[in-house]
């Protein structure tokens, strides 16, 4: 679990070299072993960063992305909806409902996005099987990140974009995991 850290401020005098003011205070641990990294301060909440929509995206496809953005779960950014009780990863078919386009539109859609590398396509394969069981959509964190700790699958994941905006300190914490 993350701890606070004890941050201890000096003021030194240049001239003469003394501590003219000394201050201690705690701030929240921004990286967890088990977490990751605290990215955003909205718990659970859907940040939004617009700067990195890419230029080759149409307005409607921008929608989209917002409407697709409001079913994230929470810190691993993967598409979800909801079946019954249960939560279940989102499918071209439910991706194409939501969106009210046809299944060859979203096909379509879902490609360009994971060609300007605004998401990412995992296949998780049944081991009984050699068929696959289901596509797993997440969505670039530099775009839109719900929730607050970015685990290290999801920078691995990203890992081309993230390392443009993280702190090196964070970088060589999860590049340090290997």
């Amino acid at each position: 679990m993350s701890k606070d850290v004890v941050v201890k401020q000096s003021l030194i005098d240049t001239a003469t070299g003394e501590v003219v003011k000394q201050k201690e205070f705690y701030v929240k641990n921004k990286f967890d072993a088990e977490k990751g990294y605290y990215f955003t301060s909205q718990k659970n909440r859907i940040s939004i960063f617009p700067s990195n929509m890419h230029e080759e995206l149409t307005d409607a496809d921008i929608g989209k992305m917002f409407k697709l953005s409001k079913h994230l779960q929470a810190n691993t950014n993967l598409l979800v909806y909801r079946s019954g009780n249960n939560i279940k990863p989102m499918q071209i078919k439910h991706i194409a409902k939501l969106l009210k386009i046809s299944e060859r539109s979203c096909t379509r859609f879902i490609n360009k996005i994971i060609k300007l590398h605004m998401m990412e396509k995992t296949i998780e394969k049944n081991s009984k099987f050699s068929f696959y069981c289901c596509n797993k959509y997440f969505i670039c964190p530099t775009v839109f990140f719900c929730g607050c700790w970015l685990n290290y699958n999801l920078y691995i994941m990203f890992k081309h974009d993230l390392d443009r905006i993280l702190p090196n300190w964070v970088i060589s914490k999860f590049n340090s995991k290997n």
